[in-house]
């Protein structure tokens, strides 16, 4: 059976926005969870129903039951996945709800599960289609023509988990939301039995170009605060770990402090420049003091990479440590490599002295022209063993198999957002384009094409060999500007949020990732499928298949795994994931 982790959805939920600068009335104290003390778990639902709360737009709710067991009992208690102490009986249909000691509540008024869990399977069939999106169903045995096969035998890669960035945008448009909103905003994030259940978040170091506003953390060497963190960032991890206690969190720095850098003088000097060679060991202390406030914080930091995309230089906090293009006016810089000589001279010692367990990786990398220069550096240099592996965003999808060849981990650190600004037409045959509803539109689409366009992009990295996959912006407000005023951007985000009238929209771009992730597991390996779909086989032996169906009307579909047939249908345009459990 699959190990799918349930939250305690029984126990009302209720947020407070501790810390946070917004005057929303909806930040009110969280309420403390209720435990069961027998450690006892019951359900009497409906079988495999699905009730979807539809709004305007693009949006679409999530099903409130969706389960395969009734009348689920455990004598024992629960944690972390497994059933101690009792049985585990179940009958037919109906939805799993729980009630129990693993239930808390943390600083952030989010009250959920960060443990628990019990043993149930996942739904069989799950589709979605252009206004029906997260569907629950079961697939029919039998059938002889396969129009997928999956050969379980043939593994890939092993998959260490999915991803979403924390940034302080995304934490003010969740302020709009009312409180059960809010909560449902999270779950849906980090929820594991309700939503895609992230293992990895990213965290900002200083401002990213979804910062409210460009800020520093450091006025000079030695001089160091997190108090800005404290309004949005702090929160809003915490907000995610109430909900799940086992993310791993890495950070990158999308700048350094206004001291450390140079040749610049746009927005105050936090926008372009190049990294100062002079501070180099004041720029180590700089992170240590960080990755040691975030860990006092509660937030401990399993990995770090030391910059990101240096070989880009944008119209928001950016910053250069060797060669880099000006987004603006194309014009190439080609600097002497400063990075790997940071990372290997100064950061890794800066860690042995405090002590610290914090992971390097090389990253982020996005610009392809400028890649070998900044990996063939850092190889070079003596810790080159102690690099995990290779962050990579956007062009850099070129050089998947080269990180992999090294035998070291490969992260897709960005999903790319869409609505891309440097365009100067529409392209109707372009993937990259094809959800534009408008050219230049007042506010992110986040409509169905970008859906389509957040496949393909998620197909071909995970093909290509990526271990992680991390989505960009999880929330933002529906216009979905970032900071840079010289080519402005909206950009696409997973929920978004009516900052007018306060409406949470799920987008399809959500429902294709979750479709993917939710029930493919940290130790699961990619195998092999044909056409136009990806297949992972969990540790369980699960099988877990997502399908495109590229049609412009539903299509009847037959699936074989190791010669096991089961049929269904798929939304046209549309998308279907089958769970199969070990037969």
């Amino acid at each position: 059976m699959n190990k799918l982790r349930i939250s305690f959805a029984s126990v009302v939920l209720a947020w407070v926005a501790t810390g946070c600068g917004s005057d929303s009335p909806d930040n009110t104290a969280g309420t403390p969870a209720t435990t069961n003390p027998g450690n006892t778990v019951t359900s009497a639902g409906p079988g495999n129903t699905t009730s979807l709360a539809t709004s305007s737009g693009t949006t679409a709710g999530v099903p409130t039951t969706a389960g395969a067991v009734t009348g689920v009992t455990s004598a024992g208690p629960t944690t972390g996945g497994t059933t101690t102490g009792g049985g585990l009986t179940t009958g037919a249909g109906g939805q799993t709800s729980t009630a129990g000691a693993n239930n808390t509540t943390d600083a952030s008024g989010v009250t959920g599960s960060t443990t628990g869990g019990i043993v149930v399977p996942p739904p069989s069939l799950i589709t979605s289609g252009e206004g029906a999106y997260w569907t629950v169903g079961e697939v029919t045995p039998g059938g002889t023509a396969a129009t997928f096969t999956v050969t379980s035998a043939n593994a890939h890669q092993e998959w260490h988990g999915w991803g979403g960035t924390f940034n302080e945008a995304g934490w003010v448009a969740l302020q709009r939301l009312s409180e059960a909103d809010r909560t449902k905003a999270m779950k849906l994030l980090f929820d594991v039995n309700e939503g895609i259940g992230f293992d990895w978040g990213r965290i900002p170091i200083g401002p990213s170009d979804y910062a409210v506003e460009r800020y520093h953390l450091s006025d000079a060497p030695g001089q160091f605060s997190i108090d800005h963190d404290q309004m949005y960032l702090i929160p809003y991890i915490h907000a995610a770990q109430a909900i799940k206690g086992d993310v791993k969190y890495w950070a990158s720095p999308w700048t350094p402090p206004l001291w450390a850098k140079t040749g610049t003088t746009e927005s105050g000097g936090y926008d372009k420049g190049n990294f100062n060679t002079e501070f180099y060991q004041e720029y180590a202390d700089f992170l240590i003091d960080w990755i040691q406030a975030y860990e006092a914080e509660g937030i401990p930091l399993d990995s770090i990479m030391p910059q990101n995309e240096p070989e880009w230089s944008q119209s928001y906090p950016t910053c250069s440590f060797g060669p880099t293009t000006d987004s603006t006016n194309s014009t190439d810089i080609d600097n002497p490599v400063t990075l790997g000589t940071f990372v290997d001279g100064y950061l890794f010692p800066s860690l042995d002295a405090a002590g610290l367990a914090t992971k390097v990786w090389m990253g982020t990398l996005s610009n392809n022209k400028w890649f070998d220069a900044y990996w063939n550096d850092m190889a070079s240099k003596p810790s080159w063993s102690r690099i995990v592996g290779g962050a990579l965003q956007w062009e850099n999808e070129l050089e998947v198999e080269t990180v992999a060849a090294t035998g070291k981990l490969v992260m897709q650190s960005e999903h790319k957002c869409g609505n891309y600004p440097w365009l100067s037409t529409p392209d109707a045959t372009s993937p990259a384009d094809a959800n534009r509803d408008n050219f230049l539109p007042t506010m992110a689409p986040n409509n169905h094409a970008y859906g389509e366009e957040s496949w393909d992009l998620m197909k071909q990295w995970i093909d290509d060999g990526v271990n992680i996959y991390a989505a960009w912006n999880m929330v933002l407000d529906t216009e979905g500007f970032n900071l840079d005023d010289v080519r402005p951007w909206p950009q696409n985000a997973m929920l978004a949020v009516d900052m007018s009238s306060g409406e949470l929209q799920v987008t399809p771009y959500y429902y294709v990732f979750r479709h993917i992730a939710q029930y493919v597991e940290v130790g699961a390996h990619r195998v092999d499928i044909n056409g136009n779909a990806l297949a992972f086989k969990n540790a369980d032996n699960s099988v877990v298949a997502i399908m495109f169906n590229e049609g412009n009307s539903a299509s009847a579909a037959t699936l074989s795994v190791d010669g096991r047939m089961v049929q269904f249908m798929i939304p046209a345009r549309g998308w279907a994931t089958v769970n199969l459990q070990p037969s």
